[in-house]
């Protein structure tokens, strides 16, 4: 980890991820636990002419009644001989819970395009199904939460808390986590109540703190440097609709400690549904917005590094958010109905914002993903075996010691235990070489052939300081980068006192053109390496003569000290897929250098 992730905002932020990840557990276990409410499968929409028959689903009830789109619902009876008359669509729901699940419903229906003589009809409704506990769409949002989950903390806990961006980032998935994965039962009671507010207010905070993430990433622009008041005109709206969500949701419970709630009306249908369509606008609004300004970051980018990080970012973000915008969001808006394939077909994309940070951060190893996986996977391993061991030593010794009907002496149940312990000591002394067996092993699988050069490189480069052969020498380190490494370019300069730089190019391979070598290159690369001896070429202040070149040809410089002097610098192209090296490579690159 390069950063200590142990500061107070991240104990907050995993304390708070926590709760909220148990809270998502007990709220899945309660859906999978509860009973879903009858369901006639069609689904009414109040309308001018009334209520009307929108969608009825094959194989239910209502399509089993030859009930449909378009028909007109008039009245509805529970025993088929009163009837009452059905006002609004929300309404039909209660008599679906009066006839309970595989009862029967009896609905008075006006087919319109029947001649005027013949339009009213009775469908009877029989053996009524349950609403659909499970939806593919409902478990594909859930889905695209724990995948924001896991990127966000994978981002927080390889970065660390100090990182820049890493904490903000981690809140925002967090946040993310929370509306994509919570679903209230709809009985607003208890923990139902909190899964309804904090899915509420999640949806609400994500808006701000995602266009805040993407106003100042990824290198930390000065957007509201000097200007705090932008930073809250951006959490403001977020604010108010959140009070709101507060009042609405804990309106009893507030009112204990705020007794001036109690006189409050109630909150009417009317003002939930507008309450909702300022918050879906001010989502949309934020997720357009911060398109716009990653746009925009990206096109002014001047550093490789940068337009690799915002590259994919971008395009999943456009691919995610604009579908989303055209075929639902602006529907829903203006009130419009859409079909559900085309709900369908805005939800789909909408994975591909937290998949296009997670593809950057593999493509170029920004986080060293590949390291993480082998270190988890051996880990894991180790773990397995060890607790495999000590599981046989345990039983084997409950049922050498105290084990069958035979009575023992004090002095025989000493001995086994002592045996017992004897090998569980054991166990502990062979942990460090199972562990490096597994690490030996798993580092095969993943580099296959290099792993052998890897290890004959760095031995290489501890007896660097034996070879006299200068030209041989040269050639060898050359083709053994090339190879370890999987670069096609590397050069490699050596101190000239004659040299307006103090160096020339001794050697170089996959250069198309000489390399222009700065005047300051010596001090440029002094400074910049004094960290963590590795200097990259975003970090190099280059003059617009070898800007362009030096960057497309070559993008780290590893400098070779011997007794304070700088006598060489190595310089290596990025790798043949295009990714940067990770940080097991930087190390082997110390190694080499000396």
């Amino acid at each position: 980890m390069k950063r200590s992730v142990l500061t107070t905002g991240t104990w907050m932020v995993l304390i708070a991820a926590a709760l909220l990840v148990a809270a998502g557990v007990l709220n899945f276990a309660q859906r999978s636990r509860r009973d879903t409410p009858p369901w006639d499968g069609v689904r009414w929409v109040d309308t001018r002419q009334g209520i009307l028959a929108e969608t009825v689903e094959p194989n239910s009830s209502g399509a089993r009644a030859w009930i449909l789109p378009g028909d007109r619902l008039i009245a509805v009876s529970l025993d088929g001989v009163r009837r009452d008359e059905v006002a609004h669509a929300k309404d039909v729901q209660m008599y679906l819970d009066q006839a309970s699940v595989g009862g029967q419903l009896h609905y008075l229906i006006e087919r319109p395009s029947y001649p005027e003589e013949s339009r009213l009809y009775f469908a009877d409704l029989d053996n009524l199904d349950a609403t659909h506990k499970w939806t593919p769409r409902d478990l594909y949002i859930n889905l695209i939460g724990m995948v924001y989950l896991f990127v966000g903390f994978f981002v927080l806990f390889k970065q660390g808390g100090r990182a820049p961006f890493a904490l903000h980032f981690a809140s925002l998935c967090l946040a993310a986590f929370v509306f994509h994965f919570y679903t209230p039962v709809g009985s607003y009671r208890d923990l139902d109540l909190a899964i309804a507010f904090l899915r509420n207010a999640a949806f609400i905070l994500f808006p701000p703190l995602f266009l805040h993430f993407c106003a100042v990433y990824p290198s930390r622009q000065h957007v509201f440097t000097g200007r705090r008041w932008r930073t809250a005109v951006i959490y403001m709206p977020a604010t108010v609709l959140l009070l709101l969500a507060s009042f609405i949701y804990l309106r009893d419970f507030l009112a204990g400690g705020i007794p001036f709630l109690r006189h409050i009306p109630v909150v009417s249908e009317s003002f939930f549904v507008l309450f909702w369509k300022l918050s879906f606008f001010h989502f949309v609004t934020a997720l357009i917005a911060s398109t716009a300004l990653l746009v925009r970051t990206w096109v002014r980018a001047k550093s490789a590094v940068v337009r690799q990080q915002l590259k994919w970012v971008v395009w999943g973000s456009l691919l995610a958010i604009a579908p989303f915008t055209l075929l639902y969001a602006v529907s829903y808006l203006f009130g419009a109905q859409s079909d559900p394939w085309l709900t369908d077909a805005a939800v789909l994309p909408l994975i591909l914002i937290p998949l296009a940070f997670g593809y950057s951060v593999i493509r170029y190893r920004l986080m060293d993903v590949e390291l993480v996986v082998r270190r988890v996977f051996v880990y894991a391993l180790t773990t397995l075996a060890i607790a495999l061991m000590i599981g046989s030593v345990v039983y084997l010794a409950g049922l050498y010691a105290l084990g069958g009907d035979e009575s023992f002496t004090s002095g025989q149940i000493t001995f086994r235990v002592v045996v017992a312990i004897v090998a569980m000591a054991a166990i502990v002394m062979i942990a460090a070489p199972v562990k490096n067996f597994l690490q030996e092993r798993t580092d095969r699988l993943f580099y296959g052939e290099r792993y052998d050069m890897r290890h004959s490189l760095l031995d290489f480069g501890r007896t660097l300081s034996a070879t006299t052969a200068f030209d041989p020498l040269l050639d060898s380190l050359i083709s053994r980068l090339q190879e370890v490494m999987n670069v096609g370019r590397v050069a490699i300069f050596v101190e000239d006192r004659t040299a307006p730089s103090g160096y020339h190019l001794a050697r170089a391979v996959g250069l198309s053109s000489e390399m222009v070598v700065p005047p300051d290159f010596r001090e440029m690369i002094r400074i910049r390496s004094a960290e963590n001896g590795v200097v990259r070429t975003d970090d190099l202040d280059l003059s617009p003569d070898t800007t362009g070149f030096v960057r497309r040809a070559l993008h780290y410089y590893v400098p070779c000290v011997v007794r304070g002097r700088m006598v060489a610098v190595i310089g290596l192209g990025r790798s043949a897929d295009g990714a940067l090296l990770s940080s097991e490579d930087v190390e082997i690159l110390r190694t080499v250098s000396g």
